[in-house]
């Protein structure tokens, strides 16, 4: 009962089968990357610090705390939907269940732990809120089913190699991602709710440091999982958050 009712997407939608579907959904997130990544060189998402650069068309404002937590939702919707539904505790199942695991646990903490700890917060235009929910909503089902489904690793998997440095790799680049969150809330203890340069950290290195550990856990996450459909994950993340760190730094500068 359950499969059917959390994997309904199993038996494919609108006519194609579920490996069609994948193959879709894969190719509809790498050319929305490079799309991403060309319109990012000559404009900022009106979101966060450029929020008031946003044109009217980009529609109406949202709370930022209620779009961010709507639009991080289907990926841990999706994977715990295909763990519960799709996962078992055997020796062929435990690699995927872990890897899966870890997805789920960084969105965990950036549905529902991150929010709650923003200060202040600009609103969030409805199209970006849009766009970010459906690029959310096909990257969750993409890989919660792929690992699940359609990929079986061998029984040492879990002592390779690349799952070894793949997951100290995704540690390292969540502890980044987290410190350097705390060390951007932080700045505006006692202040207005405008933004100041960072310090501290991998800001020390860096202009970017949070999304810096972003990319290295999905980096680490792809080397883990050895899935195509991980690596187009690190790509689709490189392709939004390359641009905004470029444009963050020069923010810094003036």
């Amino acid at each position: 009962m359950w499969a059917t009712v959390l994997c309904p997407l199993e038996d494919g939608v609108l006519g194609m089968t579920e490996p069609e579907l994948l193959n879709a959904v894969q190719w509809g997130l790498g050319v929305f990357a490079v799309i991403s990544y060309i319109a990012l060189q000559f404009t900022e998402a009106p979101y966060g610090r450029f929020e008031a650069s946003g044109h009217w068309l980009y529609g109406p404002r949202i709370h930022g705390k209620v779009a961010w937590v709507l639009q991080e939702m289907p990926n841990v919707c999706f994977a715990t939907s295909y763990l519960w539904a799709c996962g078992e505790p055997s020796i062929q199942k435990i690699s995927n269940m872990i890897l899966l695991g870890m997805f789920l646990a960084h969105y965990v903490q950036r549905t529902f732990v991150f929010p709650l700890l923003i200060r202040g917060g600009k609103p969030t235009p409805l199209v970006v809120f849009l766009m970010a929910f459906l690029f959310c909503a096909a990257n969750g089902y993409l890989q919660a089913c792929t690992l699940m489904r359609h990929t079986t690793y061998p029984d040492n998997h879990l002592t390779s190699s690349t799952f070894i440095a793949g997951t100290l790799l995704f540690l390292t680049g969540m502890a980044i991602n987290i410190q350097s969150d705390y060390i951007l809330r932080n700045l505006r203890v006692g202040r207005s709710t405008g933004y100041q340069i960072p310090r501290g950290g991998v800001f020390e290195y860096v202009s970017a440091a949070n999304y810096f550990g972003e990319l290295l856990e999905w980096l680490g996450w792809a080397m883990a999982c050895q899935t195509g459909t991980a690596y187009l994950f690190v790509f689709t993340t490189f392709s939004n958050l390359a641009p905004r760190a470029r444009q963050h730094h020069r923010w810094y500068q003036k």
